[in-house]
């Protein structure tokens, strides 16, 4: 075999590697999600399946919604006025330096990669251990009445508990369209 026909090998390995690689990703993603909505096993969505999942999508944001005002609509008008946006916007605000103060182990006032990282396994750990103590049915999410019961019990259900599929997959989604959308990623409100 002569080199120029090794190297043209080696670069078309090379270059098909990552392709196998999403491939794979792809795989394991599509199982998950007939795992999810495939109700009657036939291995392709039905019609009424996709109204399924729009749906729960519609429900989780509503609970999300409801959720939100409980916390922050003092007056219980139903909307936020100034005043109580304000009081959000400080929350946040108070959080975030809370959350720097702890994790800026370099002390520059910034969160760098490494200490984003460790940030964000923190609430990852934080997510499971929520899940897991009030998943009472076992399905690896919160119902609605199981978000009631960790509210009532003053612990804030993680964002997203009844999303199935694990984070990484779906940062790895959002990162594909920060790619393909100039940085930013849309999301439906």
């Amino acid at each position: 075999m002569k080199q120029s026909e090794l190297l043209v090998m080696v670069a078309a390995l090379v270059c098909l590697t990552p392709a196998i690689a999403n491939a794979e990703v792809d795989d394991d993603r599509r199982a998950a999600f007939l795992e999810r909505w495939d109700f009657d096993g036939d291995g392709t969505l039905s019609d009424a399946e996709p109204d399924s999942i729009s749906g729960d999508r519609r429900q989780a944001r509503d609970e999300r919604r409801t959720d939100f005002l409980d916390r922050w609509d003092s007056d219980g008008d139903g909307s936020l006025s100034e005043d109580e946006r304000l009081a959000v916007r400080e929350s946040g605000q108070q959080r975030r330096d809370k959350l720097t103060q702890q994790y800026d182990l370099d002390g520059d006032g910034q969160l760098d990669q490494d200490e984003r990282g460790a940030l964000r396994e923190a609430g990852l750990q934080r997510r499971q251990e929520i899940v897991q103590q009030y998943d009472a049915d076992g399905d690896g999410r919160l119902s609605s009445t199981e978000r009631g019961a960790a509210r009532d019990a003053g612990v804030r259900p993680p964002r997203g508990a009844q999303r199935s599929g694990n984070r990484a997959e779906r940062g790895a989604g959002q990162q594909r369209r920060r790619n393909a959308g100039g940085g930013q990623v849309r999301r439906g409100r």
